[in-house]
């Protein structure tokens, strides 16, 4: 089965690859225009290892929302569906100059990740879909950086085999 820790490092692999995000010209490449976790209260987007990302920009981050597990009964096959929203933002100069650059860039950097997760081949390499959920919402000046772009929800959709045969024990206690 395809799992929660699988998803993300898929949409890193997104990241990693796509030009805008981190261009041919970089030597080593990283994840770092991709963050995943909660967007704090303050307004600093904070990595899982509690670092303040304020200076790798274009950025994506994924924040999971939800699970949710549909059964069959046993010896049937269930769904687990992972829901996660996506933000794609850039910085906006102070003078706001170049608000249409950032939200035209990070609204491509977008349907490229739905290109991604949609083809047909997605399905065939790692068994799942990819259910995209409403409309992509713009948004600017958001948190303490002055950044703008798009957020977006999707929701995985990672078939599982309801099969108590295959759950691994250690022993049974009867």
């Amino acid at each position: 089965m395809f799992t929660l820790n699988q998803v993300i490092k898929r949409l890193q692999t997104i990241a990693l690859n796509h030009a805008q995000l981190n261009p041919l010209l970089q030597t080593e490449p990283t994840f770092s225009h991709f963050g995943n976790g909660d967007l704090w209260d303050e307004g600093e987007i904070l990595t899982d290892a509690g670092t303040v990302i304020t200076e790798r920009f274009p950025l994506v981050w994924a924040n999971v929302q939800s699970a949710n597990v549909t059964s069959l009964g046993a010896q049937a096959n269930g769904l687990v569906t992972i829901s996660v929203q996506l933000l794609f933002m850039d910085l906006v100069h102070k003078d706001t100059t170049n608000q249409n650059d950032v939200l035209s860039d990070t609204l491509q950097i977008a349907t490229d990740f739905i290109t991604e997760l949609q083809d047909d081949t997605e399905f065939q390499t790692y068994h799942y879909t990819v259910d995209i959920n409403g409309t992509l919402e713009p948004f600017t000046e958001r948190f303490d950086e002055e950044v703008s772009g798009w957020s977006l929800n999707l929701t995985f959709n990672i078939p599982y085999s309801a099969n108590c045969l295959v759950v691994p024990q250690t022993s049974i206690i009867s």
